[in-house]
């Protein structure tokens, strides 16, 4: 087995996978969203979802328009990261090369951009305070999609993510696994993972019919 998680949802998976204590987790949780809300009243920015697009022209139109491809979601599926300035050209560019949707988000700020520096150092500070355990089951990281079980690059995956690229496609493609479940809100990862592995069950265990089938699956 092994956990990943989106974003945010990596320190949910490095608190499952017993790297950090609960409430470690709910503390850095709660610095790391002051410091990136802070960043992003400083640096007026914000995203912009590309539907139909591949990696290759989200990259195309990010170096066009001066921003950054925040995440790689899945194929079809990429978010820029920038200035208000560099969004509003982004947009621009994207529908000249007749990708099928741009979409702005209702985001607070340049998440996963280096308009985010400064929440990256402060999030840093904190985290040379904190006490990691090796994993109890491997974890893969947003910033390199592939599994780390040496504490001691914990901190810096961890900062690196505020500021550089959610690789979430790589990740589900580098997990050698039989079947996927999302824990928590929503079933937008459940969503992303099938399109990015159709051929592995994706499983929800946030429903009751969710955690009925998961039970399900695994007496299976």
């Amino acid at each position: 087995g092994a956990v990943a998680g989106h974003s945010l949802g990596e320190y949910a998976a490095l608190c499952a996978s017993g790297v950090l204590s609960l409430a470690d987790t709910a503390r850095l949780l709660q610095i790391r969203g002051q410091a990136m809300a802070i960043a992003g009243q400083e640096h007026s920015g914000g995203m912009l979802a590309l539907l139909g697009a591949t990696l290759d022209q989200a990259k195309q139109v990010a170096q066009r328009a001066g921003c950054y491809v925040a995440n790689d979601n899945c194929e079809g599926q990429v978010v820029l990261s920038g200035s208000t300035m560099s969004m509003a050209t982004a947009k621009m560019v994207a529908e000249s090369m007749n990708i099928k949707r741009v979409i702005p988000l209702a985001v607070a700020g340049a998440f996963h951009s280096p308009l985010m520096s400064d929440a990256a150092k402060r999030i840093a500070d904190v985290l040379k305070t904190i006490k990691f355990n090796l994993p109890q089951i491997p974890v893969f990281f947003n910033v390199t999609a592939w599994s780390e079980n040496k504490t001691i690059a914990f901190a810096d995956l961890l900062t690196r993510q505020v500021t550089e690229t959610v690789r979430w496609r790589e990740t589900i493609q580098n997990m050698h696994i039989d079947a996927f479940v999302e824990c928590g809100q929503g079933t937008v990862l459940t969503g992303l993972i099938r399109r990015i592995r159709p051929e592995i069950p994706v499983l929800n265990g946030c429903t009751l019919d969710g955690v009925k089938t998961l039970i399900e699956q695994l007496r299976g």
